[in-house]
């Protein structure tokens, strides 16, 4: 059995203070997992550093390893939670163009069905 969409949030001012932060907090949600007999999907498991571009690149990040058990973490700069795309400065040009896109290709699609219907 699988645990969808779980998120977990931090904070801190160092890239130390994060990465020990979170470590501890994934070490508690792997426990509860082992607990519960559930199991994460590392593939689909990855973090993301969220915060203004002047804070972002004044954080060191070169040694930055969050873990879930055995498993390193990866790094995302955009992510997409509950059809939401999210990115690390809280800008919403990738949700915009997501939007517009799917939205283009259903009016596509509408054209065509009203163009074979006449």
């Amino acid at each position: 059995m699988f645990a969808d969409d779980t998120n977990v949030s931090t904070n801190g001012k160092t890239n130390d203070e994060l990465q020990e932060r979170i470590n501890v907090d994934l070490e508690n949600v792997h426990q509860w997992l082992l607990a519960n007999k559930l199991t994460l999907n590392k593939d689909k498991t990855e973090y993301m550093i969220i915060g203004s571009r002047q804070r972002i690149s004044n954080l060191v990040l070169t040694d930055t390893k969050i873990e879930l058990g055995e498993s390193v973490i990866k790094r995302v700069h955009k992510s997409k939670t509950l059809g939401v795309i999210i990115d690390e400065h809280l800008l919403w040009n990738h949700q915009i163009q997501n939007i517009v896109t799917k939205a283009s290709k259903r009016i596509g699609m509408m054209r065509r069905i009203k163009h074979k219907n006449i």
